[in-house]
């Protein structure tokens, strides 16, 4: 019960952090949105006040010239020769900027008065370059191209006053659209994230509740046992429930920010997007680790045995944060030994986390000297890596607490380095759940040495790809389909996700046809043929489990198409879920547009 007063204030600090982000969304989109409004009024207003200016001109001319009709003594040449070099200049101000852009399809109708303008103008310079003789001879001529002006200039001023008043209004309507869903997404991952904290600490408060009960009273163990299986199934079922949650919204969040960022946005408007879009992922960070550590809490995670090079696995580590120590002027080194194997057999994935971790802690907290990874061959069946650092050192009190979760050294170090404190407790869970240990040593102000010993099976097997997705048993019928046209199938009830994945799709040139629930889909594909389905998990009517397994029992074309699950569900049973039902692969929720790129070309490459 000791450590309730740290994990709440733990929670505390993440909760705050969690709405400064949040409140730093609403203000850089807010800022953005007004801003650009801003700029394109007084774009308009510019395009608007040099038409007016060209008919003032004009109007200023005419007047002149019927003075040199009716007395050419009493207005000089020369006079009347700088108006009209005036009225010429006006066309270059009307035709900065575009037009058809401030004011939207309907300037179409004001192209051919428009150019009718100039032309006039062109026509009436074609006398004035002539000398005073020509503009004399041809008066009459020149003053009906000004009376003909003065018609088409004051059209284009009306016109361009009314098509500026329409786009006024039908901007501001778009902007409190876009404010609308952005305030419903922003309170809605306030709630989910505020739900997700108080419903872990209360869940850990309850486990030690537990705990201290079941050492307290012997006799009750039996009772205790079953209470921690009925804990470890309701906190299986919160996993499940907050990972949708959330990642649904910040789905929506990511996905905008994405879509805006490749808008046509000014510099300062890239950097608010850019800033927008690191603040979300950051907080993505931090639920991540956060549901990554409850699922080692609660034996969740699971372990892949699969072939890997740990030598290009190590390799690959080293180069993701070469970079950041050049950046740093620090060095950065890789040592392998040369009794290593070719190839191991274990989780790569996992593995690569811990040495992420870990060298990613030895170069945040070193400002000079040198980060050195070192891989050695203990025996024959356990491999050592060593990560040292030349950094701040960690003092011997914080020592005792350092592999405990929320724990850095110190709330300067938090507020200094960031971070959320689980990343030394889940690689430290991570290696004793694949049979290994890790230590450390360190003193304050001289750096820090992170050992851990793994069992790793040499093989010499060619290694296989650990990223490659099991495939449906349909997945083999598919690539002999017949190919259809190129349309996908969107099949999600969430709107902000549709919007999202419509206008990724946009991006990428595909056409998108919206269902909102399997049962809409089924519909679809029973009516008409789809190159591909993307099939969200969780929808009301009908989920997408269900609905995959009735578009497989189809006596239709349609039961062959490739199905992709977009779900925010990330835990391998609710995968396995998807593939067992039919799908031939799945995307988690947040994706980006070049993972929905890369699963679109896949399937739509095995069809053609």
């Amino acid at each position: 019960m000791s450590s309730l007063p740290h994990f709440r204030r733990a929670w505390g600090v993440l909760l705050i952090c969690a709405l400064i982000f949040l409140l730093a969304i609403f203000f850089i989109l807010f800022t953005l949105n007004d801003r650009h409004q801003q700029l394109t009024e007084a774009a308009r207003e510019d395009a608007l006040w040099a038409a007016y200016q060209l008919d003032r001109e004009n109007l200023k001319l005419s007047n002149l010239l019927r003075s040199y009709e009716s007395n050419p003594s009493s207005v000089n040449w020369d006079s009347l020769e700088l108006r009209f070099e005036i009225l010429y200049s006006r066309i270059g101000l009307l035709q900065r900027g575009h037009i058809g852009e401030l004011f939207g399809s309907e300037i179409g109708n004001l192209a051919s008065v428009y150019q009718e303008s100039i032309q006039v103008i062109y026509e009436m310079d074609q006398f004035f370059e002539s000398g005073a003789e020509s503009v004399s001879a041809e008066l009459e001529k020149i003053i009906e191209l000004s009376n003909r002006l003065a018609v088409l200039t004051e059209r284009l001023v009306v016109d361009l006053k009314g098509l500026s008043a329409l786009r006024i209004n039908e901007e501001r309507k778009d902007q409190q659209n876009k404010y609308l869903y952005v305030t419903l997404l922003i309170v809605l991952v306030m709630l989910t994230t505020g739900m997700l904290m108080f419903m872990l600490f209360k869940h850990m408060k309850l486990t030690a509740n537990a705990r201290i009960h079941a050492e307290s009273m012997a006799s009750d163990l039996q009772d205790a046992v079953v209470k921690a299986e009925r804990a470890s199934q309701a906190k299986s079922e919160f996993l499940a429930m907050m990972s949708h949650e959330v990642r649904t919204p910040m789905n929506g969040i990511l996905g905008m920010a994405s879509l805006l960022q490749e808008s046509d946005l000014k510099e300062e408007q890239q950097l608010h997007i850019k800033t927008l879009h690191s603040s979300a992922n950051s907080l993505l960070a931090i639920l991540d680790d956060i549901l990554d550590f409850s699922k080692l809490e609660a034996g969740r995670l699971t372990l892949e045995s699969v072939p890997f090079s740990l030598i290009n696995l190590a390799q690959e580590v080293i180069a993701l944060f070469d970079i950041t120590a050049k950046n740093k002027q620090i060095s950065l080194e890789l040592v392998l030994d040369d009794k290593l194997s070719s190839h191991y057999q274990s989780d790569p994935g996992r593995f690569r986390q811990v040495l992420l971790n870990l060298v990613g802690n030895a170069i945040k907290f070193t400002h000079h000297g040198k980060v050195t990874l070192n891989i050695t061959q203990v025996d024959s069946d356990t491999v050592s890596c060593t990560i040292e650092d030349t950094g701040i050192g960690i003092s011997p009190e914080v020592l005792e607490t350092l592999f405990m979760p929320f724990t850095q050294a110190d709330l300067s170090t938090t507020r200094r380095y960031g971070g959320t404190g689980l990343g030394l407790a889940i690689s430290k869970k991570i290696i004793e759940q694949m049979g290994g240990s890790i230590s450390v040593k360190s003193e304050e102000g001289k750096g820090s040495c992170f050992s851990f010993q793994i069992p790793l099976q040499s093989i010499d097997a060619p290694i296989a790809n650990p990223s490659e997705i099991p495939k449906s048993s349909a997945s083999n019928i598919i690539a002999d389909a017949e190919p259809a046209p190129t349309r996908i199938l969107l099949v999600e009830d969430n709107k902000v996700n549709q919007m999202v994945a419509v206008g990724l799709l946009k991006k990428l040139g595909y056409s998108c046809t919206i269902a909102n629930n399997g049962a809409e889909a089924l519909d679809l594909v029973e009516a008409e043929l789809f190159d591909l389905i993307l099939m969200d998990m969780q929808m009301p009517i009908m989920d997408g489990v269900t609905a995959t397994k009735k578009i497989r029992q189809l006596d239709h074309p349609s039961a062959l198409t490739p199905i992709i699950a977009v779900t925010a569900n990330a835990l391998p049973e609710d995968l396995k879920a998807c593939l067992d039902a039919g799908m031939n692969d799945y995307l988690s929720k947040p994706f980006s547009k070049k993972d929905l790129s890369d699963r679109i070309e896949k399937y739509l490459s095995i069809r053609t």
